[in-house]
């Protein structure tokens, strides 16, 4: 139904700070390019958290417009966000999961329609 292709080899940038969560599409891409320094039309994909830590946006750019997804947290926080003194960091697609997925069966078992095995 929405497929995102997003090839293997693509960029993906975790942004340290958090911020405000009320941006969207057009003041992230301004974000990516005054404060990161990056094209977030060409550099890739970009992870942003708001301060809480319990939602993040993943911002990429398929070649035909801006895709922004969001992932809120029901009962916790991403504890895996990397914490450098860095403004941003560079992590392999792989390493995405390692982020979004919860990391154990407790946390697992607040969301119902994940099936515990």
């Amino acid at each position: 139904m929405f497929g995102i292709d997003i090839p293997d080899d693509t960029k993906v940038y975790v942004v340290h700070d958090s911020v405000d969560f009320r941006c969207g599409i057009d003041r992230l891409v301004a974000t990516c390019a005054t404060v990161l320094k990056k094209d977030a039309a060409r550099d890739g994909l970009f992870m942003f958290r708001n301060r809480h830590s319990n939602s993040l946006k993943i911002l990429f750019y398929d070649g035909d417009g801006y895709w922004l997804c969001l992932k809120r947290l029901s009962k916790s926080h991403f504890k895996t966000w990397p914490k450098t003194d860095e403004t941003l960091s560079q992590i392999c697609m792989t390493e995405i999961v390692d982020i979004i997925k919860p990391k154990s069966k407790k946390q697992a078992s607040t969301m119902p329609w994940l099936k515990i095995t």
